[in-house]
């Protein structure tokens, strides 16, 4: 058997036809591509907080920001992406498949973090965080990923669009063909 993956590899049961491993922008590029949007992820959720908070509060946020009420957020948004691949680059993120798990995901995620906030972590204390801040973060983090997450699968699809699978057969034709 014989065929192209998505990262650029030929596989075949013949030792002779087998090809390098992938170029290595592309290995490098796939092996920081979780960290970089889990890094970009968690920079969105503290800076839609903060400018929730500031523009809600008007102090400062070093006044204002509650740890425990963003962890509260954060965690839960962040595990959601993980559970529907959005961190995982052979994703297609551009799907409608794709969108519409984000959409069930981060609808469920929400619900969990309302419930974080308002049983756990604020039982028996005062909020010192509004309403709109912790449904502006939440809600506004679930259509911000979904949308630039939209935007970085249009652009990977271009970048990877003259890739093929091939099923074909091994012989010196498909070589050919290959090469």
């Amino acid at each position: 058997t014989f065929f192209g993956g998505q990262n650029g590899a030929l596989e075949s049961d013949d030792p002779k036809l087998r090809q390098r491993r992938p170029h290595w922008k592309r290995r490098m590029i796939q092996g920081a591509y979780p960290y970089a949007l889990g890094a970009f992820d968690l920079l969105l959720l503290a800076g839609l907080f903060a400018l929730l908070c500031l523009l809600r509060h008007g102090t400062g946020i070093e006044q204002i920001f509650s740890r425990r009420i963003f962890f509260a957020i954060a965690i839960p948004s962040l595990l959601g992406n993980y559970l529907i691949g959005a961190y995982n680059y052979r994703t297609r993120k551009n799907s409608s498949r794709f969108i519409s798990e984000h959409l069930i995901v981060s609808a469920g995620v929400n619900v969990l973090i309302f419930t974080l906030v308002y049983a756990f972590v604020t039982y028996g204390n005062q909020l010192h965080s509004s309403r709109v801040v912790i449904f502006g973060t939440a809600g506004g983090f679930a259509l911000l990923s979904m949308v630039y997450r939209a935007i970085l699968g249009t652009i990977q699809s271009y970048f990877e669009r003259h890739n093929v699978i091939c099923l074909i057969g091994v012989n010196q034709n498909t070589l050919d063909l290959v090469k």
